[in-house]
C-alpha cells in the first residue's frame, strides 16, 4: 500500500476480503484520513448443483470489496483538471503511467498490521 501511494498519491486502492477480520481491517484503514472516496460491497456467487433433474444453486461465500482513492489531491484540484473521483479507471490524463488502481492484500500490508496468512 505504501509503495502505491508514494507512486501515486490519488491511486484507488482496492481489498478484496473474505472474512470479517480483513473486512474490518480495511474498512479503517481506507476510511481513514490518508483517504477519500470510500466505497464498499458485497458480491456473491452460487454453483449449480444437480439435484435429480433439477439444477440448485448452492451459494458460495460471499467476498467484500472495499477500495479508497488516496487524499493526495482533493475534490477541487481534481475538477481543475477536469477529472472528478468518479472518473472511471484509466481515463484520468493526469495520471498517465502511473497506476490507477492497486488491488491490495492486508495479509501482506505492514501499516495495517497483517501477519500473514489467508484473510
Amino acid at each position: 500500500m505504501e509503495a502505491a501511494l508514494e507512486k501515486n498519491s490519488q491511486v484507488r486502492l482496492c481489498v478484496p476480503c473474505v472474512t470479517v477480520e480483513t473486512l474490518t481491517e480495511a474498512c479503517a484503514l481506507l476510511s481513514g484520513s490518508r483517504f477519500k472516496g470510500f466505497e464498499a460491497c458485497q458480491v456473491s456467487a452460487a454453483r449449480a448443483e444437480t439435484v435429480g433433474s433439477h439444477h440448485l444453486m448452492k451459494a458460495q461465500n460471499p467476498v467484500f470489496l472495499v477500495s479508497a482513492r488516496g487524499a493526495g489531491a482533493d475534490a477541487e484540484e481534481l475538477a481543475e483538471v477536469g477529472t472528478l473521483a468518479e472518473s472511471p479507471v484509466g481515463e484520468d490524463p493526469s495520471t498517465e503511467g502511473k497506476p490507477s488502481v492497486e488491488v491490495v492484500s492486508l495479509a501482506n500490508c505492514n501499516a495495517a498490521g497483517g501477519e500473514g496468512g489467508a484473510r
